[in-house]
């Protein structure tokens, strides 16, 4: 607001540079997304943007009008001649500095509650249920054979689970044309509507294409192309980088690069097959090809079928997210050995030449060189390698090169020796056949088949308490002498654990809500062997490590409904032993995430508790956004910054009043309370002072002119009288954290100590 003539007042937004802003989004040197609380997304849109600060600025105008008699001139974002607009640009592209989270890396379903850390700025038009699917189970078992429908299912199914983000595999469809593959692509657009891209799979293939990541630059979960080519691969670096999630420097048209992680799933139909160059090819682990059945539906059963798949895709995605979940590792080591037959003619070599390699110990290489030049003179191979290529390209098919060894009782030079017959072998576990699969080839190390519990062994001198009628604990742990030896263990207790010790906590549910052990063993399998319990439901599974590092740097939360249990403090571990396995704790150094870096708290704004409640009030009265829910939000950022610093704080007194006003929230009352009871109102500090807490003060105040004087004890006989001579506000505040009660005071001595608080005299 600013006065450039008497009698006018111009209003106007002031755009204010933060290191970090957790509202706005800046990326590559421009404006990137908004949050937009109302519709409670992330927006790419810029007009939201100048929207919302229109917004603000015609209610500050209006209560302004009200209350003073001026004119008044509302120098609005959407009007060109006010400059508005520049300074705008100005702020993004030259003031701020990029600071951004990659949006819409989750899929968001019809009926899933969006947070603000989802970072999701769109979400599918229908929700994720369990039910039939009659039109795609006829279309897709009839165009593709039950192995090839599997891969397609497992692919889908890893995008609806999530993991697509962490798997190092692309799809490519490959067969003649009208076979099938448009009909699987165009579903799959349809499924993550929203979320998916076009891309040119030819450009990712050529070296000199600075462009070809630029489809990619808004991180889509999908990329699709209906009719690609990857016959005539330059340069395979960028694909496998892409299909690896790897950090990547991005070139977009007119914009500064920047880098970046895609963590895209590529889907490709094509007509030619994929070029695979030799048995080193990167792609070659990381490709996993479809082909038609060559089946059809006759053309009017087709049309019906396709269009009854719009209303199928809730039932689609989720019987594809149980295809994958039932073996997430089942392509770990396929091979596409269909499409290496048709791109790698020395593959076609060996296969030829199958049995003379394996037979015996080994072969030389002039045996070998012979074979392959009679076999490129049968075919008539236009460019066959020479000898030296030969030679390197024949040890991937070996364990064993030497240049002196023994083949068939006589020394010579230049031996392989050991046939690699697992590559060969293994294709034909990995084509998906049903009965070749194979049978879980990870260890089941997660067993639970003790009762008696290594744990009470190692940690039998550790303080512990059974737990109270209520399920809590009964001590302060600082009057606790009982150690975890001396208790039942099969009882509710807790046990204060050496701080080094880190408890992986899964509670993952089914689909009622209830906590399921089966999804919870099978989530826990994949962490590293280590002591392991049930937790107290009997549903719930508890991992222990020792961590080899600072805890103080982890965060508690691992992922959905895995939590990470830090003996931090007074913290101690809620446990019934139940059943459990006989591993010893394992170390672990690694694999956890990491707490985001505290943010500063404005210790000229919150000098002291008192002017924390003072914020809090002004926050209940909605006097910084207008509604309840960014109010709260308000109030537990600010309560998690005053944790994070220095200052001595406790409101908890005013917890009940904050928890009404969530209540009160008309559409958000909910994640409202959620939030309250994540809120810290009190600093490290005061954890155990109840006992401070508790003990009553008898005062009285006398004031006479320039002589202010507080007189206290503490409750009981023998207790002194202290007297205070002029107090400072620090010596009131640290008397206001006890329980007064006035000794025959006026109605106005409460008054008088706060005023002498806030330093007035």
């Amino acid at each position: 607001m600013r006065y450039p003539k008497k009698g006018l007042v111009e209003i106007y937004p002031k755009f204010v540079v933060k290191s970090t802003s957790t509202d706005l989004m800046i990326r590559g040197g421009d404006f990137y997304a908004v949050w937009v609380e109302d519709d409670r997304r992330w927006s790419t849109n810029e007009q939201d943007v100048i929207d919302m600060i229109d917004r603000e600025l015609e209610a500050f105008a209006k209560s302004y009008r009200a209350a003073e008699d001026s004119k008044v001139h509302v120098m609005y974002m959407w009007d060109a001649e006010t400059g508005m607009i520049d300074r705008w640009h100005k702020y993004c592209q030259k003031q701020m500095r990029d600071n951004f989270h990659q949006l819409d890396e989750k899929l968001i379903f019809d009926n899933t509650d969006v947070k603000k850390r989802d970072y999701a700025s769109k979400k599918l038009p229908y929700p994720l249920l369990n039910c039939d699917t009659p039109a795609y189970d006829r279309l897709i078992s009839t165009l593709y054979s039950e192995e090839e429908r599997h891969k397609i299912e497992w692919a889908i199914g890893s995008i609806v689970n999530g993991d697509s983000k962490k798997l190092q595999k692309f799809v490519v469809l490959y067969g003649p044309p009208g076979s099938g593959k448009g009909t699987v692509l165009d579903m799959i657009d349809r499924l993550f509507d929203g979320y998916t891209t076009t891309f040119s799979a030819k450009n990712l293939g050529m070296a000199g294409a600075q462009f070809a990541l630029e489809p990619f630059k808004d991180s889509p979960l999908v990329a699709l192309q209906m009719d690609g080519d990857l016959s005539r691969i330059e340069d395979n670096s960028r694909l496998n980088a892409l299909v690896s999630h790897e950090k990547m420097v991005v070139n977009e048209k007119h914009k500064t690069q920047y880098t970046a992680r895609f963590k895209t799933f590529l889907f490709l139909g094509t007509n030619k097959p994929v070029k695979i160059t030799d048995a080193k090819s990167g792609l070659l682990r990381r490709l996993i090809d479809v082909t038609p059945s060559g089946n059809k539906v006759p053309e009017r059963e087709y049309n019906k079928l396709k269009k009854q798949l719009e209303f199928e895709l809730p039932g689609i995605a989720w019987k594809c997210k149980q295809v994958y979940e039932d073996d997430p590792e089942y392509y770990s080591n396929y091979i596409p050995e269909r499409m290496v037959s048709v791109t790698n003619d020395f593959y076609n070599f060996v296969i030829d030449h199958y049995y003379e390699l394996s037979e015996g110990e080994g072969i030389t290489l002039k045996q070998a060189w012979e074979m392959y030049k009679n076999w490129c003179e049968e075919s008539k191979m236009q460019y066959p390698l020479n000898k030296r290529q030969f030679k390197d390209e024949l040890m991937n098919y070996y364990i064993e090169f030497k240049e002196r060894g023994m083949v068939d009782g006589a020394q010579a030079r230049s031996v392989y020796l050991g046939f690699k017959e697992d590559i060969f072998k293994k294709k034909e576990v990995n084509v998906g056949r049903e009965g070749d699969r194979e049978e879980n080839s990870g260890v089941e190390w997660l067993q639970f088949d003790c009762e008696e519990s290594l744990f009470d062994k190692e940690f039998g001198e550790c303080k512990a308490q059974e737990a109270g009628s209520d399920g809590k604990p009964t001590t302060k742990w600082d009057n606790v002498c009982t150690k975890l030896k001396d208790i039942d263990t099969r009882n509710v207790h807790y046990v204060q654990l050496p701080p080094e010790i880190v408890t992986i906590d899964f509670d993952i549910p089914d689909e009622d809500g209830n906590k399921s052990l089966e999804k919870n063993i099978k989530a826990a399998q994949k962490w590293p062997e280590t002591y392991a319990e049930l937790s107290k439901s009997g549903s719930g599974i508890h991992l222990h490590y020792l961590y080899d590092g600072d805890i103080n740097e982890l965060s508690s939360l691992y992922d959905e409904h895995i939590e990470v249990k830090l003996m931090i403090g007074n913290s101690s571990l809620r446990r019934r032993l139940t059943r459990c396995n006989n591993l010893p704790i394992a170390k672990l150094s690694s694999g956890l995430k990491r707490k985001e870096k505290k943010r500063m708290i404005n210790m000229e704004a919150f000098k002291n508790e008192q002017k924390l409640r003072e914020f809090i009030e002004s926050c209940l009265e909605k006097k910084h956004h207008g509604h309840t829910a960014p109010e709260v939000n308000f109030i537990y950022d600010k309560l998690e910054e005053c944790y994070a610093s220095d200052l001595k704080y406790d409101v908890t007194d005013m917890r009940q009043r904050i928890l009404n006003f969530a209540a009160s929230s008309h559409n958000q009352s909910g994640e409202c309370i959620k939030k309250v009871n994540k809120m810290k109102f009190h600093s490290e500090e005061f954890s155990d002072k109840k006992a401070v807490m508790d003990e009553i003060i008898f005062y009285d105040v006398e004031i006479f002119p320039n002589l202010f004087l507080v007189n206290w004890k503490v409750q009981g006989e023998g207790k002194k009288v202290v007297r205070m001579i002029n107090p400072t506000p620090t010596d009131i505040e640290k008397l206001l954290e006890y329980k007064l009660v006035g000794f025959n005071c006026r109605r106005y001595d409460n008054h008088i100590l706060y005023a002498r608080l806030m330093g007035y005299t």
